[in-house]
């Protein structure tokens, strides 16, 4: 997914995890309003996140102009029920459109918090885009659960906002910086309750 007029791109560090060498195909719109398929091969990887799933790369544009793109900022409130879109290539089907609504917007599992939604997806869908209906990017579809490797109702997408953030810190530093509470957790027996000046531990 094309996030600003210089090409840089967001997609999942899973889709490009290993790869030597990567190349995109992207759509030109033309002056008759059709769009052109064009293969791009000297995509450059600027830099992964494993963490958060999430790789920055800079695709050149063929024509040397600048590109259209989708501006990734999350609503200032998601709904659940709210309708939203995903486009993707999924099982290699390019330019797929799927709807879904959203199930909830704080699906936490692995350290992570997602948006979770019953849009079909399927492998060719991680890293792109989930659109609300004014075609506002909301989030970057990255995974599913399922039994059978398929779709069975239940996608994630990461939220824009976060992967507007890792995508502007990994195309100024290269890295992300994680913030971390210096703050531990232990259970309250009496002895400790005593040593803090508390009557008893409940």
């Amino acid at each position: 997914m094309i996030i600003d007029k210089e090409g840089h791109a967001i997609t999942n560090a899973h889709v490009v995890q290993g790869e030597q060498k990567l190349k995109a195909t992207v759509w030109i719109p033309q002056t008759d309003g059709t769009l052109q398929r064009v293969e791009i091969d000297k995509v450059e990887l600027i830099a992964v996140n494993n963490h958060l799933d999430l790789a920055l790369l800079k695709i050149p544009h063929p024509e040397g102009k600048e590109f259209s793109f989708a501006p990734v900022q999350r609503e200032e409130k998601l709904d659940i029920g709210q309708p939203v879109f995903a486009i993707g290539n999924p099982l290699g089907l390019e330019r797929t459109l799927t709807q879904g609504v959203i199930s909830t917007t704080q699906r936490s599992f692995d350290g992570l918090t997602y948006i979770q939604t019953d849009t079909p997806i399927n492998p060719g869908n991680s890293g792109g885009p989930l659109f609300n209906a004014a075609g506002q990017v909301v989030g970057v579809n990255a995974q599913i659960y399922s039994h059978s490797g398929g779709y069975m109702g239940l996608s994630f997408a990461i939220p824009a906002d976060v992967a507007a953030n890792v995508a502007e810190q990994l195309k100024t530093h290269g890295k992300v910086q994680h913030g971390r509470l210096g703050i531990g957790i232990q259970a309250l027996d009496q002895t400790l309750a005593h040593s803090f000046g508390l009557a008893d531990a409940n």
